[in-house]
């Protein structure tokens, strides 16, 4: 099994799993302190090496799924993962049968006591689109 770190708009290749970072988790990465960016750096190195002893079920226990959001069908692959007990990663895990790989996508890193509005933020922003097409209660009638 293989492993891919790589950045969101980096094109495919063949390998069983792929991580990709997104510009925002690099942003939020950045303005975190040296010693909490390693952290996150060596979660991130304990999660490969999961992948690669391909213990993927141990992967994806350390998740948490994120609850609560039903805007779309990508909201039964958002889940949380906790780095330490004051950093958490949230992050897209699927599952692509056609190609058999398995994608996490890291989406945003950020302290624990910031996680609702960390999340509140991602789904305005990456739901925007299907927020605005929603139909209001007048278009219903």
């Amino acid at each position: 099994m293989t492993v891919q770190l790589q950045n969101k708009d980096a094109q495919l290749e063949d390998s069983a799993v792929i991580i990709e970072t997104t510009e925002s988790f690099l942003r939020d990465l950045k303005n975190f302190p040296l010693a909490e960016q390693e952290q996150v750096n060596n979660k991130l190195q304990a999660i490969a090496s999961l992948i690669e002893e391909e213990t993927l079920d141990e992967l994806v226990q350390l998740f948490n799924k994120v609850k609560g959001i039903k805007l779309t069908n990508y909201s039964s692959s958002l889940y949380q993962l906790k780095v330490s007990s004051t950093i958490e990663i949230l992050l897209f895990f699927e599952e692509d049968p056609l190609f058999e790989r398995k994608i996490i996508t890291l989406l945003h890193v950020f302290y624990r006591q910031d996680m609702e509005k960390a999340i509140a933020d991602f789904v305005k922003s990456f739901y925007q689109n299907e927020i605005s097409e929603m139909p209001t209660i007048s278009d219903v009638d």
